[in-house]
């Protein structure tokens, strides 16, 4: 593959292996470094892929040729990292996995990503640097802004808006229609039957709000 689809990947956890996988099944951009600010991990190898050290290193990949990013952890600060990458000059590197299904009348946004088994439907609208994560169902029409996650196994029925950077925990599912808050979270396996207001964290079945 041509250096200019070489993609550095931020981040070194669990989370980027998952996304070598997806990028590598896709074909369409080959992990060429990774940079994580821990530094446990420099010198390393995450699967096969070399950590090259800090943010620094950036600057010097960039000038080697590497063009595109991806963000390689699943939590925390997705929206900064994306935001950094762009910053530094690299394209985001969208990653859907061949064996994903993505309806061609559903809207995905720069740098997200769609792991293996994962449906997208018609009609929705996914924003940039999202994950849907390995057997997530997004149903029809639904909205997706930026930096949002929806984890493992989660399901959104048809017509459900997920603000930014919420989290959708695993296995759990939003009953059509609602919405979601910005940087709610929903706690895995719970049953969302009511919107949730931004910031708060809801769990268990019906979903409530944790103290």
């Amino acid at each position: 593959m041509s250096t200019d689809r070489k993609c550095v990947i931020l981040g070194g956890g669990g989370h980027a292996r998952v996304v070598i996988d997806c990028l590598r099944a896709a074909g369409l951009y080959e992990p060429a470094a990774i940079v994580d600010a821990n530094t446990a991990l420099w010198g390393g190898h995450v699967d096969d892929v070399a950590v090259s050290g800090g943010d620094d290193q950036l600057p010097k990949l960039l000038g080697a040729g590497v063009r595109f990013f991806a963000v390689g952890i699943g939590q925390g600060p997705r929206a900064k990292l994306f935001k950094m990458g762009l910053g530094a000059g690299f394209q985001p590197a969208t990653a859907i996995h061949p064996r994903s299904i993505v309806s061609s009348r559903a809207k995905i946004g720069a740098g997200t990503q769609v792991f293996a088994a994962a449906v997208v439907n018609p009609g929705a609208s996914v924003g940039d640097n999202v994950v849907i994560n390995t057997g997530a169902i997004v149903e029809h029409d639904c909205v997706l802004a930026d930096h949002v996650h929806v984890a493992s196994g989660a399901c959104l029925a048809g017509g459900v808006h997920v603000d930014e950077g919420a989290f959708i925990g695993a296995g759990s599912t939003v009953r059509q229609g609602l919405r979601i808050g910005a940087k709610a979270v929903v706690g895995a396996g719970a049953v969302v039957t009511k919107d949730v207001p931004p910031g708060q964290t809801v769990a268990g079945v019906p979903a409530r709000e944790l103290q």
